[in-house]
């Protein structure tokens, strides 16, 4: 006979690691893998059948999970997810008890991002699959003890949050209410009893999103421009001196300082600008695409004002730079998802 205690869990567990390198393979730079650890708070556990009507009072014990996942749409994301529970048996019915329970789980979960426009990022999610449940050696129950396992669907609600600590690793802090209801285990002296197992879950831990090193598309040639005709000699008084009307400076990956090269590149705008009578000076950021599109927005917008600021250690009025950042939607190179690109790390500064 086809024992569902038996076989659904093995089955549920091999399907995950199946499917992880699958996940691996597909990455565009939006899949992680993630692990947590924390306290996990039980219900009473009630044990009814036969004669048997005992409430099993657990103690707060450990838990973690272990999980892979990916983005599936914007703000949406799904994982697969290993998780652990133990506690031990306080008192049965008001008696003194002995024993634990364990919990090994395996669930399909899915998640909301809700974009804040900075580093924190509130999230809720659902998850379904199969919970191997161990009532180890628990007793007194009613003259008997219960050490048996049972295997069953189980469910968890989760309400969390992230927070981005730079374009790959994020910490996360999370609730979990954790159910597998519908158990059947045996007492010693053979008395089949139902039961639930119900679970709170605080936890916090770390994430680690992908960036695949993939090669970047190169740069294709631009051919030089032809050089502009000598305008004619002036009839009037002398015109400004003319100066380039545009700049780049580049920067180091995850950073907003400047360099020495940068600096120098500065220097000659803020000198071009009192040069040629420049009031008006736009800079705008950008990013390449191995962090998160939230994050490299933020960063484009640091790399902006770092240029901004120092235009104005150099002399340049500040009401004279407007600034402007892009993340990484305006690529001097196209690259995919998760490429790490030099001369995409770039702040362009630009006489109107």
């Amino acid at each position: 006979m086809f024992s569902f205690s038996r076989h659904f869990l093995p089955v549920a567990m091999g399907l995950a690691a199946l499917s992880l390198p699958a996940m691996v393979m597909a990455d565009d730079g939006s899949s992680y893998i993630a692990g947590s650890a924390g306290l996990s708070l039980p219900r009473d556990m009630d044990l009814d059948g036969g004669s048997i009507n005992s409430s099993v009072d657990l103690e707060t014990g450990p838990a973690g999970v272990i999980s892979i996942g990916t983005g599936l749409m914007e703000n949406v994301r799904g994982e697969f997810e290993l998780g652990f529970r133990s506690n031990d048996a306080d008192s049965i019915s008001g008696a003194s008890a002995s024993g634990d329970t364990r919990s090994l789980s395996a669930m399909v979960n899915g998640f909301y991002d809700f974009d804040t426009g900075n580093n924190l990022t509130p999230y809720i999610g659902f998850g379904l699959g199969a919970a191997r449940v161990t009532a180890n050696g628990i007793s007194p129950v009613s003259g008997t003890r219960v050490d048996d396992a049972d295997t069953g669907f189980a469910y968890q609600g989760i309400v969390g949050a992230s927070y981005e600590l730079n374009a790959n690793w994020m910490a996360t802090a999370d609730y979990r209410y954790f159910s597998a209801p519908n158990l059947d285990f045996r007492s010693d002296s053979g008395t089949g009893l139902d039961s639930n197992y119900d679970n709170h879950t605080f936890m916090i831990g770390l994430r680690f999103n992908f960036s695949k090193p993939k090669t970047p598309t190169p740069l294709a040639e631009v051919a030089a421009a032809a050089p502009e005709p000598t305008p004619p000699p002036a009839v009037v008084e002398p015109a400004q001196p003319v100066v380039a009307r545009s700049y780049i400076v580049f920067f180091d990956w995850d950073h907003s300082d400047l360099q020495v090269d940068a600096k120098a590149i500065l220097a000659q705008t803020a000198a071009n600008a009192q040069l040629g009578g420049i009031s008006s000076i736009v800079t705008t950021g950008h990013a390449d695409r191995s962090g998160t599109d939230q994050y490299n927005l933020k960063l484009s917008k640091r790399r902006a004002e770092s240029v901004q600021a120092e235009l104005v250690r150099l002399g340049v009025p500040m009401s004279e730079i407007a600034i402007d950042w892009k993340g990484e939607h305006t690529p001097l190179v196209p690259t995919d998802d998760g490429i790490r690109e030099p001369q995409n790390r770039r702040v362009e500064i630009v006489f109107p």
